[in-house]
């Protein structure tokens, strides 16, 4: 479920996107895993972890005329949120799986 696959003797291809039914899917999977970590989040977050995602989430509301920007600034919020548990493989799946989705919405919208 990469961006990219390895094919012998061709090296590097961009990978077939997945379909907007395994997105449904995936999303599913991402309640679960962003749940956790937001939760152990809670139990450990520092004062400078939690100022750090007040500013974000104040500046949200500057941004929201701009979708890019936005997005940018949601997922950073999200993920130093998730960073906060102090589980660092749980917050590289959740975005790899943020990445992948990403790039599957972008192609799906292209059709």
């Amino acid at each position: 479920m990469g961006l990219v696959t390895f094919l012998p003797n061709r090296g590097a291809v961009v990978a077939k996107p997945i379909s907007f039914e395994e997105i449904q899917k995936v999303f599913a999977i991402r309640y679960d895993l962003e749940s956790e970590a937001a939760y152990r989040a809670t139990l450990r977050i520092s004062d400078v972890e939690l100022t750090r995602l007040e500013l974000i989430n104040e500046s949200l509301p500057d941004i929201a005329t701009n979708p890019h920007e936005y997005v940018h600034a949601n997922r950073k919020f999200h993920i130093e949120l998730y960073q906060a548990s102090g589980w660092d493989f749980l917050c590289r799946m959740i975005s790899l799986i943020y990445d992948q989705v990403s790039s599957s919405e972008a192609y799906i919208r292209r059709q």
